[in-house]
Parts: C-alpha cells; sequence; structure tokens
C-alpha cells in the first residue's frame, strides 16, 4: 500500500525529507525563443541573444548547486518532451553530469502534440512510490519525488488520456509536480490560454502543486526558478504563499 502521509509537527512545519527532482525539459521549436532577452539589459550588448533553452540551462545549474548547500542528499534526473516524455539522465547527486547533459539540449521540431500521460508514466515508473503487481521495484527510500516541468509550446494544448492515471498519480503524498510555462504573447494567434488552463488541470485536487507562466521577463523566470527551491513538504499552497507575500508588501 502506499505511504502515509508524513506527519505535521505542532509548530506546522513539516520533517524535511531530501528529494529526488525530475527536470522534464521541453524541446520543442519554440524554446529556441529569446523574447526574455529583449529588455534584459545584461544580455542587450551579447551578438546572440540567449534563448529559452539557455536560461533554463543556466538558472537550473543554479537551482541544483544552492539545494545541494542545502542537503547534499538532494538528487537530480532528467527528462525530455517532445510529442511525448523521453527519459535522458538517471538520478544523480552530480550536478556536473546533469549539466553535461543538458548542454547537448537543442530545440527541436514543432511537435503537433504532447501527451500529458507519458509525464505521469514517468513518475510513476522512475519513484519508488507506486508498487508494481504489489511488490515495490527497489526497497522503500525516503526521498520526495518531484517532477519540474518547462513547458513552451504556445500552440499545443497538453492532452489527458487517462484521468484515473491523473489523478491516483498527483494524489500520492510524496509526489509533487511543478510547471514553469514559457510562452509567446497571448494573441488571437496563438493558444497560450488554453494550454495554462490545461496546465492548471495537474493539480485541481490536491492544490500542492505551483505553476508560473511568463513571456518576456526573465526577472520573473529567475524569481520562478528562485520559488521552487522550497522543499514541497514544507512550502504552503501557492496561493497561501502569494497571500503572505502580498501581506508582506
Amino acid at each position: 500500500p502506499p505511504r502515509p502521509p508524513m506527519s505535521r509537527p505542532k509548530g506546522g512545519l513539516r520533517e524535511f525529507v531530501p528529494e529526488r527532482i525530475i527536470f522534464f525539459i521541453d524541446i520543442c521549436d519554440e524554446m529556441q525563443e529569446d523574447e526574455m532577452s529583449r529588455s534584459a539589459a545584461a544580455v542587450l550588448s551579447m551578438s546572440r541573444r540567449p534563448t529559452r533553452m539557455d536560461h533554463i540551462k543556466t538558472c537550473l545549474r543554479g537551482f541544483m548547486l544552492t539545494k545541494q548547500r542545502m542537503s547534499q542528499h538532494h538528487e537530480f534526473a532528467l527528462a525530455l518532451l517532445t510529442d511525448s516524455t523521453h527519459w535522458l539522465c538517471d538520478f544523480t547527486s552530480d550536478v556536473d553530469q546533469i549539466c553535461k547533459m543538458m548542454g547537448g539540449l537543442k530545440p527541436g521540431d514543432a511537435y503537433p502534440s504532447f501527451d500529458m500521460d507519458s509525464l505521469f508514466k514517468t513518475l510513476r515508473d522512475k519513484s519508488n512510490l507506486f508498487p508494481r503487481d504489489g511488490a515495490y521495484s527497489r526497497p522503500l527510500d525516503d526521498f520526495v519525488y518531484r517532477g519540474i516541468v518547462f513547458y513552451g509550446r504556445s500552440l499545443v494544448i497538453p492532452t489527458y488520456t487517462s484521468t484515473t492515471l491523473h489523478s491516483k498519480t498527483m494524489k500520492h503524498p510524496r509526489l509533487f509536480v511543478d510547471v514553469i510555462y514559457l510562452h509567446s504573447k497571448p494573441s488571437s494567434h496563438n493558444k497560450t490560454q488554453e494550454v495554462y488552463d490545461a496546465l492548471s488541470d495537474l493539480d485541481m485536487e490536491q492544490e500542492r502543486s505551483y505553476l508560473f507562466e511568463n513571456s518576456t521577463s526573465l526577472r520573473r523566470f529567475k524569481l520562478s526558478v528562485a520559488t521552487l527551491l522550497a522543499n514541497p513538504v514544507q512550502r504552503p499552497s501557492q496561493q497561501d504563499f502569494k497571500a503572505a507575500l502580498n501581506e508582506g508588501d
């Protein structure tokens, strides 16, 4: 049976549990767009403005190094999004290994679809949270598993086929999925709102996921990645987090 939820101490903060984080990186052709760099003073003088993919690589290196300063027990893995999800690099605490794999990533084709079920299947297969045929694939570990999805399509609405797979995966107390949606400015020529709505459906029941969207602001993108440094078992819901920020203003 699934492991029970982690206890919450009287002070309201849950116990620290190390993470295994899977970075799901979209490699569609739109990831070569450079709109986030057009207003960034630090890159205006460059001969080639950094693309969405470049910014993801840079920010994730900083993210992993910071997570490891918090705890050496955190591990990271890498998967790619085309028309489905493809596993690239297994869990490791070696940040340089992940960065080397990311370094070779380049935006590819204009994929006409994305199967969100393949992402849930990857989460189930690569985590040690869901028994197969009544047994776990390896001894139970003490990790929390999290997927951080970088989705970059303005015309392709991700599809959910199996509501059961979706619901059962997201209900597990030791699994979380966060999304950063990078898109073109909304217009009559794209479907950014529809894509955002579909990504919002990812965690409607549990409301434990964080979802950020961005089209042009490099500063906001970096802030979104920095916000995801918080351990998901210790952070508030995104709605409560925003409310706390507003109270502090």
